[in-house]
């Protein structure tokens, strides 16, 4: 959907989804809980795309809208209006583009330089490893569940998970995570410790993981396997004749 195309959506759904906050919503009815999902998602946009919200003008121009009512503001001003808060979408469009490019090419450069150290290893689809212990155990299949600590950083250092924070090792299918964690932790075996550098088509790519993941983030983790519960093995037909 183009950019005026998407404004001009939000324009036409906070129409219908306007409601006076100065009353209690109630939201027991599916009427009533469609037109709040929709209301969230257009404030949510408003504010994603920093547009300006009056409220209370916002609501004037809303209900002389339902009563059709004689606009405030000539057809010209609501014209200007109108492109305003396209420029500023834009603007604020071409920042975050501007800034994905920043954050990819921070990303490469830092894999470059962590891939010529002596201790990282490079697999063929990018991602890099050190080796801190090499463990002793099994090694996960498809299908196994896994039981790690890890703590996950971003190349800045700034930290956005951490099992370890928790105080709980985390469980998950080991094909229910992103590409670079189940690729590594299928070389891993139990009791393993393994510094991973996860480029970003191997993690969360251009979209990154809102709020704390930008897009195309490189992630940094360390991982500790713990154990592996195995996928129970499926039914073996019965044979002989009949």
């Amino acid at each position: 959907m183009s950019l005026t195309k998407a404004i001009a959506t939000t324009l036409i759904l906070l129409t219908l989804t306007a409601c006076d906050r100065m009353k209690s919503a109630s939201l027991d009815t599916d009427e009533a809980k469609t037109s709040y999902a929709l209301g969230l998602q257009v404030g949510q946009t408003v504010s994603r795309q920093d547009l300006p919200n009056n409220e209370a003008a916002f609501l004037q121009g809303y209900r002389d809208g339902v009563a059709k009512a004689e606009s405030k503001l000539p057809p010209g001003e609501i014209q200007a209006a109108l492109m305003r808060a396209q420029d500023i979408a834009l603007k604020k469009q071409d920042a975050a583009i501007a800034d994905r490019e920043k954050i990819k090419a921070a990303g490469l450069e830092y894999l470059k330089q962590n891939g010529a150290k002596g201790s990282v290893k490079t697999m063929k689809s990018g991602l890099q490893y050190e080796v801190i212990n090499d463990g002793n155990g099994a090694s996960p299949k498809d299908g196994d569940i896994v039981e790690v600590h890890y703590t996950g950083t971003l190349i800045d250092g700034k930290k956005f998970d951490s099992s370890l924070d928790r105080g709980k090792p985390a469980q998950f299918g080991i094909n229910q995570v992103i590409p670079g964690w189940t690729e590594a932790l299928k070389q891993m075996k139990v009791g393993a410790k393994w510094k991973l550098t996860i480029p970003s088509q191997l993690g969360y790519g251009e979209a990154g993981a809102p709020p704390h993941i930008p897009p195309n983030s490189v992630l940094l983790f360390d991982v500790e396997l713990l154990s592996i519960t195995k996928s129970p093995e499926p039914a073996k037909k019965a044979t002989g004749t009949h």
